[in-house]
């Protein structure tokens, strides 16, 4: 067995990620994959925080990219909502604090139905279980932000 630490899994063709910690332990192997053309992702708690890419000699802002963080097209968020059921999409908009709330949602939908929907977003890798209860992926966010910025605007 390998004494590797287990590293997030990242999306064919994502950015690599590195954690604050590795990058407070180890800066100068970090800045060493950097200065060798790599971009990279630095996370705190699972939660990107910044880039780091080469300069190449030149200093610029650059604009936001094309791809999240997880390397899938912005766009794919949209496309990939469209094939949400009702339910999932529902869980994923009443989401708080990065968790699913099923209980807000039971007077509307079939319980069993609500968990046999989130175990389907945990396969498509949206949710994954933990201590606390469902909590959204990265994916899962970026699915929920796309499905709010569907939503109308409330009307007063």
């Amino acid at each position: 067995m390998s004494n590797e630490r287990r590293r997030p899994r990242e999306a064919p063709g994502a950015l690599s990620v590195v954690t604050t910690t590795e990058l407070s332990r180890s800066p100068h192997q970090v800045l060493a994959r950097v200065a060798a053309g790599e971009r990279l992702i630095v996370v705190r708690q699972k939660r990107p925080v910044a880039t780091l890419q080469p300069l190449n000699g030149v200093v610029l802002q650059l604009e936001a990219s094309v791809q999240d963080i997880y390397g899938w097209p912005v766009d794919a968020a949209f496309q990939e909502a469209t094939k949400l059921s009702e339910s999932q999409r529902e869980l994923l908009i009443e989401a708080r604090n990065g968790y699913l709330r099923p209980m807000a949602l039971a007077q509307d939908f079939d319980f069993g139905g609500l968990i046999e929907s989130i175990r389907e977003m945990s396969l498509r890798g949206l949710t994954k279980r933990t201590h606390r209860g469902w909590e959204l992926t990265g994916r899962g966010m970026v699915l929920r932000e796309a499905l709010l910025q569907e939503q109308p605007a409330p009307t007063d």
